[in-house]
């Protein structure tokens, strides 16, 4: 009679990067967020998520290891970011339960001195960070009671002899 190997289920990085990538989104749109994940090839330092709240877009790179970011690996993050412009927000989201400082040493240093700009932070703390964006937003919000014009125009739309009772104007970045 013949023995039967038994089954071994060997789970890749590349699928747990999947799965934080997914958890990631899930929470980012529970929270106000649009949140999609862009599929690319492992391994390539492109763009996992691709969100936008408040009209800002965010580019986000999840890190689902137990190894620390060295500086060649931020480098081509940094260079997946600025692809995209200096309008977009860059944030790399590493996974709390498996790492505990995202950066080494060296790229640290780089990242303080070369791109601040780039914000690193957990997958609880960037929910934090969008809530305290959402509270200074809410904060520039202004209200003109009964304003009049001649003429208002919002880029082509043009109206002549405007009235209302309440124009609220926000800025949302």
């Amino acid at each position: 009679m013949e023995k039967k190997q038994p089954t071994v289920v060997i789970e890749s990085n590349h699928t747990l990067g999947h799965d934080f990538e997914n958890k990631l989104a899930k929470l980012l749109n529970e929270n106000g967020l649009i949140a999609n994940i862009i599929s690319c090839n492992p391994g390539d330092y492109s763009v996992d998520i691709i969100a936008s709240f408040n009209y800002q877009i965010i580019l986000i790179q999840c890190k689902n290891v137990e190894k620390s970011i060295g500086s060649p690996e931020l480098q081509k993050i940094e260079s997946a970011f600025r692809r995209f412009g200096k309008e977009v927000l860059g944030i790399i989201v590493y996974n709390s339960e498996k790492l505990k400082n995202p950066l080494m040493k060296q790229a640290n240093i780089w990242w303080k001195s070369c791109c601040p700009e780039i914000k690193i932070m957990n997958e609880h703390k960037i929910i934090c960070f969008f809530k305290n964006k959402q509270k200074k937003t809410e904060k520039k919000t202004i209200e003109y009671l009964n304003p009049y014009a001649d003429e208002c125009s919002f880029g082509r739309f043009v109206i002549k002899g405007f009235r209302a009772e309440k124009c609220i104007v926000y800025s949302p970045y």
